[in-house]
């Protein structure tokens, strides 16, 4: 675009241009012959036997028109502007032959600026007299362009800037992140040995991330990770334990984060597996506290140390009626409650120390 403003705006084109110039190419190749004709024009306007004969017939009809009352002025006024308009086609025709000087330079000229000028209309596919507008929308974009070179450099120094107080507050946040995450290492560590993980062991890892991944959150990544059995490297904890492991794992966490979130419900599936007697018990413990501090727990259990110690208590059943396969889910009564706790101490027969063992675990729970 530059190149082609520059062009243009040496070459100076204007509007009507093309016409003038092919007008005066037209008038200079036949110089010759108009200036010959319009000589003898002018000669025959400036007879002064025309000129005599106008003034003759005029004033003898003056003298008629003063015997006759005015009956010629009419004529005598057409005589008059005759004359003038005579004179005046006369003063034209001179001006005209003075004009016409033939110069062979002046010629080639404007035969050069002729050619060259519709050459850059073929060039940038429009006409001649379009050319002065094209320029003048090359010249708004260049401003524009300039302009917006200006606007990109304010904007750079925007997004330095920007970036300086980006990875200020990332690394505040990063530094925070550290310090907290070895409060909760510490808190979490403290929580294993009661849910049966006294050999595991649990870090929180945080690590920086490519610039193309930082974000709102930060420049870490943070990952726990944990490692169940001893001589073995810690992974992600989500990659290394089971589902059961994974769920006590996640009660630690919880009971310690439970202030700083806000999560209405939480479910826990099988939190007691392959754990019993004080384990499952110290499991129900972190439950029902994790329940009282701010959420809901809804806790699916086979335990009866756990079950104990909810403020509900629903059974899931699963029977046919009318050979389709209905599952139910009812909250017990107190008495059924104490039934429910006790069969799942005893098995398929409830006797009266699973019963008694059952009063037990639900005193515990009203003693928690």
């Amino acid at each position: 675009i530059r190149h082609s403003a520059e062009e243009l705006s040496a070459f100076a084109p204007r509007e009507g241009e093309e016409k003038e110039l092919a007008d005066r190419r037209a008038l200079m190749m036949n110089g010759e012959k108009l200036a010959e004709g319009l000589n003898t024009a002018r000669q025959a306007l400036t007879n002064e036997e025309i000129e005599r004969s106008l003034r003759t017939a005029q004033r003898q009809l003056e003298n008629l028109s003063r015997l006759t009352d005015g009956k010629y002025d009419a004529i005598i006024d057409t005589l008059a502007r005759a004359e003038n308009e005579l004179n005046e086609a006369a003063s034209a025709v001179e001006s005209e032959c003075d004009q016409i000087e033939f110069d062979p330079r002046e010629q080639e000229q404007v035969e050069d600026r002729l050619y060259a000028l519709r050459s850059l209309a073929r060039k940038h596919q429009t006409e001649p007299d379009a050319l002065p507008a094209l320029l003048a929308d090359f010249e708004a974009k260049l401003s524009a362009l300039d302009k917006g070179g200006d606007d990109l450099i304010t904007l750079e120094k925007a997004v330095e800037q920007a970036r300086v107080a980006y990875l200020t507050a990332a690394r505040t946040l990063s530094e925070a992140r550290k310090q907290t995450a070895e409060k909760l290492d510490a808190a979490v560590k403290a929580e294993l040995p009661p849910l049966k993980l006294e050999r595991a062991t649990f870090k929180t890892q945080i690590d920086m991330l490519p610039e193309s991944l930082w974000g709102a959150d930060g420049l870490d990544k943070v990952t726990f990770t944990a490692a169940t059995n001893a001589g073995t490297d810690a992974a992600p904890i989500n990659k290394i334990a089971s589902g059961g492991e994974l769920a006590r794992f996640m009660l630690a966490l919880k009971v310690n984060l439970a202030t700083s979130e806000n999560i209405p419900t939480l479910v826990f599936d099988e939190v007691d597996a392959a754990i019993g007697g004080a384990t499952a018990s110290a499991v129900g413990e972190r439950l029902a506290r994790l329940a009282r501090e701010n959420c809901q727990v809804l806790v699916i259990t086979h335990s009866p140390q756990v079950a104990s110690f909810g403020a509900h208590h629903f059974r899931v059943e699963k029977g046919e009626t009318d050979g389709k396969t209905i599952t139910t889910v009812r909250e017990l009564t107190d008495s059924e409650r104490r039934e429910e706790i006790a069969r799942m101490l005893s098995g398929a027969e409830i006797t009266d120390a699973s019963r008694a063992a059952a009063v037990e675990l639900l005193k515990n729970r009203m003693n928690a």
